[in-house]
């Protein structure tokens, strides 16, 4: 007996900007169309990927089936909350980018980490409220709530987001960065001295002020930070942290152009206070440049003891990191080397397996449940 006319995934997130948690959904998204006749078998059709609208990235693959829903005239929660809702009751709904229609009867939510919980000032009020109240409302209906890392699976527990029994842990792959080509044209804005690659984001839990207040010590002078992302030179200056003369912002930049930084640099740098997962340290090691991190959230657990590690509140303890792998090649080499082989256990190969798995497992639940 079918249990479910179709696997419907939300795809609200094909029309953004490609976070990282976007990231996720659109690899998943890839893994899931090249299972498409295993799906129809474990789920009885499907899938098929749900978008406000008819436009979606053609990165996604033209081979993977979309629905477009009109939301005109309304946001995209409103689309998410009662459009998709009406249109997929009859469905097992996938949602792998933390929302869903909080009172859709059959669905699977994959709710990336607790940030919201856990540093809420990194978040406006408005954006850490709809989160608070909606993440443990999903949790309680979800059939079962897929999470990236053992940490974050703490963590949904200890703010009360989900039960233990019901969460399942698919570490996110990183090898899409090798499907990359770099564009070494960017490496012409930032010129010919040794760098550090870090994220450029002003949220507080990020932590980059350690960073720039480490790049003001003389003794990283002969160096450049290379910061890429939304937040400006002026934000930082905002929170405090105004940057030196050696350290500089890119905005934002494409995968290609993202893929040829870490290829040239020095190594790459997350002193965050927390991650669900981390996937910029990872993909970074996998083209072989070293990370030195922060020993906090999931970074340790995924990471292990093939990245050098820093304090995320002591600029010097980067300080001393960073000269580490500037003064000595070998030891720059075979962090590299170990950081790549740690690096390529996360595939998304592997990633999609799991979710085959998770797929099969609640429609065996309720095949069980009808036949009783």
């Amino acid at each position: 007996m079918r249990p479910w006319r179709n696997l419907s995934v939300n795809g609200k997130f094909l029309s953004g900007y490609l976070t990282g948690v976007h990231r996720v959904g659109l690899e998943l998204s890839r893994e899931l169309g090249e299972r498409a006749d295993e799906i129809a078998e474990v789920v009885g059709g499907g899938p098929l990927f749900r978008t406000p609208g008819r436009g979606y990235p053609a990165s996604i693959n033209s081979s993977i089936p979309t629905s477009g829903m009109s939301a005109r005239g309304v946001s995209g929660q409103v689309w998410e909350q009662v459009t998709l809702l009406r249109q997929t009751r009859t469905d097992l709904l996938l949602n792998l980018c933390n929302l869903g229609p909080a009172l859709h009867p059959a669905m699977i939510t994959m709710i990336h980490d607790a940030q919201t919980f856990i540093t809420p000032e990194s978040y406006t009020t408005g954006f850490g409220r709809f989160y608070r109240a909606l993440l443990p409302a999903l949790g309680r209906r979800s059939l079962r709530v897929l999470t990236v890392s053992d940490f974050s699976a703490q963590e949904l527990v200890r703010w009360d987001v989900a039960p233990t029994e019901r969460i399942r842990v698919i570490p996110n792959g990183v090898d899409h960065v090798l499907r990359v080509r770099p564009d070494r044209n960017v490496l012409r804005r930032i010129g010919s001295r040794p760098f550090v690659l870090a994220l450029a984001s002003a949220q507080p839990h990020k932590r980059i002020g350690t960073l720039i207040r480490a790049f003001s010590d003389p003794r990283l002078a002969h160096l450049d930070l290379v910061l890429f992302g939304p937040a400006s030179p002026t934000d930082f200056a905002r929170s405090g942290h105004p940057m030196p003369p050696n350290a500089r912002c890119l905005s934002f930049v494409s995968d290609e152009e993202v893929r040829a930084l870490m290829e040239a640099a020095l190594c790459f740098a997350l002193p965050s206070i927390t991650e669900g997962f981390g996937l910029p340290p990872l993909e970074a090691m996998l083209i072989g440049c070293p990370a030195i991190v922060s020993r906090a959230g999931a970074l340790p657990g995924l990471c292990g003891e093939d990245v050098l590690y820093a304090s995320p509140d002591d600029p010097g303890e980067w300080v001393e990191a960073i000269r580490r792998l500037a003064e000595d090649p070998e030891v720059r080499q075979h962090r590299a080397a170990v950081g790549r082989r740690r690096a390529a256990r996360y595939t998304w190969r592997r990633a999609g397996d799991a979710l085959v798995s998770v797929l099969r497992e609640v429609s065996d639940e309720r095949r069980r449940a009808t036949i009783s």
